[in-house]
């Protein structure tokens, strides 16, 4: 499942909710990048921002379920950023980052081709 359709459950009862889900016969999880979403109108994730990405893997692993990949804001990937984003990743256990977010904002066949070789250099990142 996607974690983040349970954000407000996830705020109130981090732990039981992966518990929660896992009795549910659910094995793994998607994650979305607590610290990304800070401030985001589509769910900021509070107090989660701040929870050490070290803990969310033991709260995972206590809870029986595996999570291999995340969703990440196109800022997460830039390279001023992308050292922070791949240790907070490496740190909770992330093996696939996936890229988010991305706002349709090109008008033109040029404006795609070079909004395509911006996301080229985020997956060689």
């Amino acid at each position: 499942f996607q974690i983040h359709s349970l954000r407000e459950w996830l705020l109130k009862d981090f732990d039981g909710t992966l518990r929660a889900m896992r009795a549910m016969g659910y094995s793994s999880i998607e994650l979305t990048s607590f610290p990304g979403f800070r401030g985001n109108l589509r769910g900021d994730y509070g107090p989660l921002s701040d929870k050490a990405p070290r803990e969310i893997r033991r709260s995972i692993a206590a809870a029986g379920l595996r999570c291999e990949s995340c969703h990440f804001f196109p800022w997460q990937f830039e390279e001023s950023r992308f050292g922070a984003t791949a240790e907070w990743a490496h740190e909770a256990g992330i093996r696939y980052l996936v890229l988010t977010g991305l706002e349709p904002r090109v008008a033109s066949l040029d404006a795609w081709r070079r909004e395509f070789d911006r996301v080229g250099e985020f997956g060689e990142r």
